[in-house]
């Protein structure tokens, strides 16, 4: 998204008008942007696709309301552990 940002990539149709008002808010505030890798973002990741899967509001008002994957993920970034991103190989 970066890249994207940064108008190095095209932008995607599905996120134009969001991109157009990162750019606008860019042009009033100095920011740097840094790209974070997919095991650095768990946490937004997680709770990003959850509403996207709801469709809608999702309230939660405490920690045991949590989906147990949410726990998880929030206990292990509590804790400063890091998460790996286990990819198998195929049989040969």
């Amino acid at each position: 998204m970066t890249k994207v940002i940064e108008g190095i990539w095209e932008v995607p149709w599905s996120v134009v008008k969001e991109v157009e008002a990162i750019n606008k808010m860019r042009k009033n505030v100095p920011i740097q942007l840094k790209h974070t890798l997919r095991e650095g973002n768990t946490r937004a990741d997680f709770f990003a696709n959850l509403v996207v899967n709801f469709a809608g509001t999702y309230l939660v008002e405490n920690f045991q309301e949590l989906p147990n994957e949410a726990k998880i993920i929030l206990n292990m970034d509590m804790s400063s552990m890091p998460n790996f991103r286990i990819i198998q190989q195929p049989n040969s």
